[in-house]
């Protein structure tokens, strides 16, 4: 599992300098190797990696969103809902990439009902601020105002305030 999780790290300095070829190759080791030892999330993260490379250099959405999506469900076979909302995270740029807004906001709400759950409250500040980029400015306060109310509703005065 550490070997996989290495080539990972080493793709995204590949990512990082722009060598977007080594990139790649170090990220399908990485899932070849998992694959190889059985290991699923180890496998499902490679999958993502490649898929954010694909998006990084504006290749097909399409192919984006089916390697997103397979890990996504390998995320969910696993419960590794920490995984779900980074896959869920890469399906929505993928279709806001290809055009479909509504999509993506879809697939952000969802990120979002699953951080709030877990009560994490990077990962809902993180996926609000993503809503709020999407939205008009009109709709974007309306989703910072729903967050206040879920806040205030929970007792959650962190997560009110940053909602703020």
């Amino acid at each position: 599992r550490e070997e996989a999780s290495i080539l990972l790290i080493i793709s995204r300095a590949h990512l990082a300098r722009a060598e977007y070829d080594d990139a790649y190759a170090f990220a399908r080791g990485s899932y070849d190797l998992a694959q190889s030892k059985g290991l699923t999330k180890a496998s499902a993260a490679a999958i993502l990696e490649m898929a954010s490379l694909l998006l990084a250099v504006n290749e097909d959405p399409e192919a984006v969103l089916q390697l997103a999506n397979e890990a996504l469900a390998l995320f969910q076979t696993q419960g590794d809902w920490l995984g779900e909302i980074a896959a869920r995270r890469l399906v929505s740029r993928a279709y806001r990439a290809d055009g479909l807004t509504s999509y993506a906001i879809e697939a952000l709400e969802v990120s979002l009902a699953i951080a709030r759950k877990l009560r994490d409250r990077r990962r809902v500040d993180d996926l609000l601020q993503a809503l709020v980029d999407i939205h008009p400015p009109e709709v974007a306060v309306e989703v910072a105002e729903e967050e206040v109310r879920l806040a205030a509703k929970a007792g959650d005065r962190r997560r009110e305030g940053t909602a703020l």
